[in-house]
Protein backbone atom coordinates (compact mmCIF):
# COMPACT_ATOMS: atom_id res chain seq x y z
CA UNK A 1 0.00 0.00 0.00
CA UNK A 2 2.92 2.74 1.08
CA UNK A 3 4.42 1.98 -2.68
CA UNK A 4 0.91 3.08 -4.13
CA UNK A 5 0.79 6.19 -2.14
CA UNK A 6 4.36 7.00 -2.99
CA UNK A 7 3.43 6.69 -6.85
CA UNK A 8 0.72 9.23 -6.60
CA UNK A 9 2.78 11.55 -4.11
CA UNK A 10 5.25 11.33 -7.44
CA UNK A 11 2.88 11.44 -10.08
CA UNK A 12 3.94 14.88 -11.27
CA UNK A 13 7.82 13.53 -11.94
CA UNK A 14 6.85 10.31 -13.14
CA UNK A 15 4.53 12.30 -15.39
CA UNK A 16 7.20 14.78 -16.53
CA UNK A 17 10.07 11.81 -16.95
CA UNK A 18 7.63 9.52 -18.96
CA UNK A 19 6.33 12.56 -21.09
CA UNK A 20 9.74 13.61 -22.16
CA UNK A 21 11.12 10.24 -23.02
CA UNK A 22 8.19 9.35 -25.08
CA UNK A 23 7.61 12.75 -26.94
CA UNK A 24 4.81 14.01 -28.74
CA UNK A 25 3.07 16.99 -29.82
CA UNK A 26 1.72 19.31 -26.92
CA UNK A 27 -1.70 18.47 -27.64
CA UNK A 28 -1.10 14.53 -27.30
CA UNK A 29 1.46 15.28 -24.21
CA UNK A 30 -1.89 17.43 -22.74
CA UNK A 31 -4.32 14.77 -23.48
CA UNK A 32 -1.98 12.30 -21.93
CA UNK A 33 -1.13 13.48 -18.84
CA UNK A 34 -4.65 13.87 -18.57
CA UNK A 35 -5.58 10.01 -18.77
CA UNK A 36 -2.62 9.71 -16.89
CA UNK A 37 -3.32 11.99 -13.54
CA UNK A 38 -6.79 9.91 -13.95
CA UNK A 39 -5.07 6.70 -14.03
CA UNK A 40 -2.34 7.06 -11.62
CA UNK A 41 -4.94 7.93 -8.55
CA UNK A 42 -6.04 3.70 -9.07
CA UNK A 43 -2.78 2.82 -8.90
CA UNK A 44 -3.12 2.20 -4.66
CA UNK A 45 -6.25 0.10 -5.65
CA UNK A 46 -4.42 -2.09 -8.29
CA UNK A 47 -1.16 -2.98 -6.03
CA UNK A 48 -3.78 -4.00 -3.02
CA UNK A 49 -5.57 -6.36 -5.67
CA UNK A 50 -2.15 -7.47 -6.34
CA UNK A 51 -1.49 -8.03 -2.58
CA UNK A 52 -5.31 -9.98 -2.35
CA UNK A 53 -4.77 -12.25 -4.89
CA UNK A 54 -1.18 -13.74 -4.25
CA UNK A 55 -2.51 -13.66 -0.54
CA UNK A 56 -5.15 -15.75 -1.32
CA UNK A 57 -3.25 -17.79 -4.11
CA UNK A 58 -0.13 -18.60 -1.40
CA UNK A 59 -2.92 -19.25 0.99
CA UNK A 60 -3.79 -22.30 -2.00
CA UNK A 61 -7.60 -21.36 -2.08
CA UNK A 62 -8.75 -21.18 -5.48
CA UNK A 63 -12.52 -20.98 -5.10
CA UNK A 64 -11.86 -17.32 -2.79
CA UNK A 65 -9.34 -16.83 -5.02
CA UNK A 66 -12.37 -17.16 -8.45
CA UNK A 67 -15.26 -16.12 -6.83
CA UNK A 68 -12.66 -12.64 -5.26
CA UNK A 69 -11.99 -12.57 -9.59
CA UNK A 70 -15.60 -12.62 -10.52
CA UNK A 71 -16.88 -10.27 -7.93
CA UNK A 72 -14.20 -7.31 -8.62
CA UNK A 73 -15.02 -7.91 -12.79
CA UNK A 74 -18.92 -7.48 -12.43
CA UNK A 75 -18.58 -4.70 -10.19
CA UNK A 76 -15.81 -3.32 -12.88
CA UNK A 77 -18.44 -3.92 -15.48
CA UNK A 78 -21.27 -2.41 -13.31
CA UNK A 79 -19.26 0.38 -12.77
CA UNK A 80 -18.42 1.11 -16.59
CA UNK A 81 -22.07 0.75 -17.48
CA UNK A 82 -23.16 3.20 -14.50
CA UNK A 83 -20.32 5.74 -15.40
CA UNK A 84 -21.00 5.86 -19.27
Amino acid sequence: MTAGILVVLLHDLIADIGFGLAGGTEDVKLWGRRYFGIRILVAPLVLLTFLITGFVCGAADAMRLMWLTIVVNVVNVFGDYVLN
